[in-house]
């Protein structure tokens, strides 16, 4: 294990580097000794023999940082020297950092927060379905072919009894109630489900239980007469909090609803983190058993069904599945199922909709160029103070600085001012982010999911660094073109250079043109 040896080392000159510069002088000085002493055994006098023996050394400057570099640790040091350095300088400039930080930190914010939002909203996965297999089917018609229907009685029975490309399907009927358990009377959202509906979504309450096999029964022509004196429902957590208090002993309790005699025992709560089915218009409250009659009028489309694909099942294999199916009941039932379609379409999908995409991709784009604003305004602010700077990267030129080290210090100083303006943005979509999700459109699916996580962290870390290069792209344009003789011996500068105001004209048209698109 000598490589471990090796590292071992180089860490130990690089946390003891005090002491590996005095034990480097003192075994120089012993060899300068050596040399001396050799010289004077020659005849020479010891003035003349130290004299001697230095010139023969050599420079112990060069040969000090020359043994620091041969461990390795040489660009690590320059990169703290370039830091201090940035330190000090923008410190001498406080108008310019703190102009810089927020003009970048007010466009990192937006961008990470409307990120936060289209990341949870369009590509994290489903709380009850990390695999993906969770479905939506409905009726597609020819005419309207993104539009996604109920299905009829008839065709949720048979589907359900004769597809293999699903392990398991639901169906869902949205209804809206006026409730009260402990509290006072307040509307909530109900579902009635059949059975089959938490196996889908692989979901179990959190207290109590599911329900029986025996507690879907087919009542009436309507699901919104399943509420009698027999019936039990499942609640949500708020609902659970709002009307009994968060109770322990919720679970046999009786729950109240406006215009029914009728009281319906609770049999379960269901957990926090279970807010939205995928189906329903609205997260349900309260969960009611039903089953599909199967000779419920067939018109009556009002069928929102969920399924689940078996596992190893393509959607393009149950796709198949569907056409198939649809033709036969095309020919069984053409006055309801003529023109139409069968579609399965995945829950994530379904739940966003077309519509709520585009807004969001519209809206991200926006504040990408909201982002592009900031970045050409703050390269011009770059542009104008490179101007003023232009004799001091000439002189540090001069004294043996390559352009590749003047630009890594212009470049260090974007990054340093892009991180702090990317921490603030940062912080401000954390306290923010409530605010954002209260004024988002109400429709929205999955708002309640909506959170400053990981890999909005990321992003803006990203977003920061890129921000950085960005702006950077232009004090190292100038650098890279800056003319040493001429700025020492006549004072020149670079802003007097027709490339730079045409460079300056450019971002300024660039930041007016973006705007006007803005706006429009």
């Amino acid at each position: 294990m000598e490589w471990l040896t090796v590292l071992r080392d180089k860490f130990k000159v690089l946390f003891r580097r005090e002491q590996f510069d005095r034990e480097l002088e003192e075994e120089m000085q012993f060899h300068q000794e050596m040399q001396a002493e050799e010289h004077r055994e020659t005849g020479m006098s010891a003035e003349e023999a130290h004299s001697a023996a230095r010139r023969a050394f050599g420079n112990t400057t060069l040969l000090r940082e020359a043994g620091w570099r041969s461990w390795g640790w040489g660009p690590l040091e320059r990169m703290f020297q370039d830091l201090r350095l940035t330190v000090r300088s923008l410190r001498r400039s406080p108008s310019f950092t703190l102009s810089v930080v927020l003009l970048l930190a007010l466009a990192i914010w937006m961008n990470t927060t409307v990120f936060s939002v289209i990341h949870s909203v369009m590509f994290a996965p489903l709380p009850n379905d990390p695999s993906e297999e969770l479905v939506r089917i409905g009726r597609s018609y020819a005419k309207t072919p993104g539009f996604l229907g109920g299905l009829t009685a008839p065709d949720f029975a048979d589907l359900r009894a004769g597809s293999r490309s699903f392990e398991d399907m639901a169906t869902v009927v949205n209804t809206r109630y006026q409730v009260s358990g402990d509290g006072e009377l307040q509307f909530a959202y109900g579902a009635c489900v059949t059975d089959g509906y938490f196996r889908v979504l692989r979901q179990r309450p959190a207290l109590g239980r599911v329900f029986l096999p025996g507690e879907y029964r087919p009542i009436g022509k309507s699901p919104l007469a399943v509420i009698d004196s027999d019936a039990v429902a499942i609640i949500s957590h708020r609902l659970w909090q709002k009307q009994f208090g968060g109770s322990r002993d919720v679970v046999g309790r009786k729950l109240r609803f406006a215009g029914s005699s009728a009281e319906v025992m609770i049999v379960g709560v269901m957990p926090a983190a279970f807010t939205y089915d995928g189906v329903s218009l609205k997260p349900p409250d309260i969960w009611l058993p039903f089953a599909v009659p199967r000779d419920w009028r067939p018109t009556m489309n009002i069928f929102e069904v969920l399924a689940r694909r078996r596992p190893g099942t393509s959607n393009q294999q149950a796709q198949a599945e569907l056409d198939l199916f649809a033709s036969r009941s095309q020919a069984e039932r053409p006055d309801v199922m003529g023109g139409y379609a069968l579609r399965t379409v995945p829950m994530r999908e379904a739940v966003l909709g077309k519509d709520y995409r585009l807004t969001l991709f519209y809206l991200a784009g926006a504040v990408g160029l909201v982002l592009l604003i900031a970045c050409a305004n703050v390269a011009n602010l770059m542009l104008a103070r490179g101007a003023s700077r232009v004799r001091e990267m000439a002189t540090r030129a001069s004294l043996g600085g390559s352009r590749l080290r003047l630009v890594g210090q212009l470049a260090a100083e974007s990054a340093m001012l892009s991180l702090a303006a990317g921490a603030l943005g940062f912080v401000l979509s954390l306290a923010s982010m409530r605010f954002v999700v209260a004024m988002a459109p109400p429709g929205l699916p999955r708002l309640s999911e909506v959170s400053v996580n990981s890999p909005v962290f990321w992003f803006c870390l990203l977003l920061a660094l890129a921000a950085g290069l960005v702006c950077a792209a232009v004090p190292a344009w100038q650098v890279s073109r800056l003319n040493i003789g001429v700025v020492l011996k006549e004072g020149g500068t670079v802003s007097s250079g027709p490339r730079t105001a045409r460079l300056s004209r450019a971002l300024v048209a660039l930041e007016v043109a973006v705007s006007l698109m803005l706006l429009a």
